[in-house]
């Protein structure tokens, strides 16, 4: 009962918000706001999205040049029913949650292929592709593990680079520099040579960062030294992409490099006083051949990771190294004008060497198939299912069911599927090697994968020409979700744990509004403001740390104005977290053009405009007001 009442009135507002917005004149002389139609990450292959069921939000590149964000993190910030849960911000590390999943809970791609890392997902941010070689970011909120497999419990984020998406041969460079000695700096170049596009990017950014001060403005000391925010961050990729007669051959090789302060990012003791530094290695390969009236594809990718971690100078670091190998092939096979038969298969290879985890090593594989019918001139019906083996928890199914009603002005969607989320390393064997740990976090082996079942019902509604809105309510049962508990007051070591079931539940709004208001004039704006509700039958006595780190409430919205030489950008967070206080961050972005002709360009940045004092996971601080100004061409 309480289910079907929370649908009427999330189904009541999202009705009375799109008739408000409906009544908003505007010119129609425009063509309605369908930007970026075709997607991939629904289906695995492109087609428009209208007819996919999802709802599947698409950061274009020209969101990604002007957005005052530097990194992918901080352009997801913007995306709605996306919450990122940033440790010192500007992209030092930030967890990844969607709909309220868990931080392991959400799906990485690298141009259709999974980054996860299997020790992780705090390092699901350690991203090796600079914005600048990115084309766009295709976030699609809720479960997809009936296409992906383990993991995409809450959605998927699918960044698809530039030499992918093969764009026209260009170049590009910018430097900036801003408050505490902050220094960025890189660019992107393409180039084809007859059948042959070759393409790389390289991004660094650096700063002292911010003294980290107590409750009562004191600086926190190291050794006699206050301690800062400082980080150093490098980037760099190349790819060739050869196109052959019916073929095309994609490669890849990335690598990122960071070091930085980790005051605080897991723990809140007064001892820690962490550094912490990382490497990332990734490597790509895939092949597509086109049969005419279908294709197949052939991807693989190789992943190694390298952390080391010191909880404070008299501690030992923990220096982990974990290797992954992934391989997919999917084929897709058109069966007259109304229906289209996808699958495939993967595999995966995943170990671990490590000095507070041990030395172990894993296999998984999957078989999927997907249908998308339209048996009727305005609905689109898609079937899936997928069957998992891992020899740690056996065979896992993930079935998914969507439905389209398309209409003129209109799309109505809705979708269940089960999904399922493997436990990582960390998860599973953190300070198994110790023998008598105190204070730590602690490990289970005998973790059991969580699952959940997920239904949602949208629509998507284009209620001008320049005007489109977006409203979903959904809910998800996760049963044997896993979080780090202690039991009772005496219980000094967090441990890794299958706890009680947990429903979310909440709803979903969104609007764009694009309007050119002359020959070299035009606004861009859009919001999104996600409701959740978790509710779980706490047990007596017992702590839990991460399954209410998630927000309540969470307003986004960014907005470009262009007029003449000048771009004017803005985006705007604000937080309700489930335990904790709301807060309100602003981030101000402004470039000029100043010569017709040539393409340089000046800009200037404010984050955090209001000065605002906040933590997004324990106390570890984010950047105050921070000033940046730079150069691109």
């Amino acid at each position: 009962m309480k289910h079907i009442l929370f649908l009427k009135r999330s189904l009541h507002l999202s009705a009375v918000m799109t008739l408000a917005f409906a009544v908003i004149p505007h010119s129609n002389a425009q063509s309605p706001v369908w930007p970026d139609t075709v997607v991939i990450t629904a289906t695995r292959y492109p087609v428009d999205k209208r007819l996919t069921g999802r709802r599947v939000e698409v950061v274009s590149a020209e969101q990604l040049r002007s957005l005052p964000a530097a990194t992918v993190d901080e352009v997801l910030r913007s995306v709605g029913g996306m919450e990122v849960q940033s440790r010192g911000g500007f992209g030092v590390q930030s967890d990844f949650t969607i709909r309220g999943s868990g931080f392991n809970g959400v799906l990485i791609l690298i141009d259709g292929v999974r980054f996860n890392d299997p020790q992780t997902g705090h390092f699901a941010s350690d991203l090796p592709i600079p914005v600048s070689e990115i084309e766009r970011i295709e976030v699609l909120r809720g479960p997809a593990s009936a296409l992906y497999g383990p993991d995409a419990l809450g959605g998927v984020v699918h960044i698809i680079t530039k030499t992918a998406a093969n764009p026209r041969p260009k170049a590009q460079a910018h430097a900036t520099y801003g408050s505490n000695d902050y220094r960025s700096y890189g660019g992107f170049y393409s180039y084809k040579l007859f059948n042959t596009r070759l393409g790389g990017a390289h991004q660094s950014q650096r700063s002292d960062g911010q003294v980290i001060a107590k409750a009562d403005g004191s600086p926190v000391l190291r050794q006699g030294v206050p301690l800062r925010t400082d980080f150093d961050q490098r980037a760099s990729t190349f790819a060739v992409r050869h196109r052959f007669e019916s073929s095309v051959l994609n490669f890849r090789t990335a690598y990122d490099k960071r070091d930085f302060s980790a005051w605080h990012f897991y723990s809140a003791s007064p001892a820690d006083s962490a550094r912490e530094a990382t490497k990332t290695w990734w490597n790509q390969l895939s092949l597509s051949r086109d049969l005419g009236d279908g294709s197949w594809t052939l991807s693989g990718a190789y992943r190694k990771h390298w952390d080391e971690y010191r909880f404070n100078p008299i501690s030992l670091a923990n220096e982990s190294t974990s290797r992954q190998w992934v391989i997919n092939w999917t084929v897709l096979q058109p069966i007259g004008d109304k229906l289209t038969v996808s699958g495939g298969i993967t595999g995966e290879q995943r170990s671990i060497e490590s000095n507070s985890l041990g030395k172990h090593s894993d296999q998984q594989g999957g078989v999927f198939a997907t249908i998308l019918a339209t048996p009727f001139e305005h609905i689109s019906i898609t079937l899936g299912g997928r069957a998992d083996y891992d020899p740690n928890y056996g065979f896992q199914t993930s079935p998914a069911a969507s439905l389209a009603y398309v209409l003129n002005k209109a799309t109505l969607r809705a979708h269940v599927g089960r999904a399922i989320r493997a436990p990582g390393y960390t998860e599973r064997f953190l300070n198994s090697t110790l023998s008598n740990p105190i204070g730590r976090n602690i490990g289970n082996p005998d973790l059991k994968p969580e699952s959940a079942w997920s239904r949602e019902v949208g629509v998507d509604y284009y209620a001008t020409p320049v005007l489109t809105l977006q409203a979903t309510v959904f809910l998800r049962d996760t049963e044997d979700l896993i979080d780090y508990t202690k039991t009772g007051a005496g219980d000094l070591n967090w441990v890794a744990r299958n706890i009680v079931s947990v429903q979310t539940k909440g709803f979903e709004m969104d609007a764009q509004y694009q309007k050119k208001l002359g020959r070299r004039s035009d606004l861009q704006l859009s919001g999104s403001y996600t409701f959740l509700d978790a509710n779980f039958q706490q047990e007596p006595g017992v702590s839990y740390k991460y399954v209410l780190s998630n927000a309540r409430q969470i307003l986004q919205a960014q907005g470009r104005y262009t007029r003449n030489r000048m771009t004017y950008s803005l985006q705007q967070l604000w937080k309700e977290p489930l335990v904790g206080k709301r807060y309100a961050v602003t981030n101000l972005r402004a470039e000029l053009k100043p010569f017709r002709l040539f393409g340089i360009r000046f800009y200037g940045e404010v984050r955090n405009l209001t000065n605002e004092k906040y933590t997004e996971i324990f106390d570890a601080p984010m950047p105050q007001r921070w000033w940046m100004f730079g150069i691109r061409y």
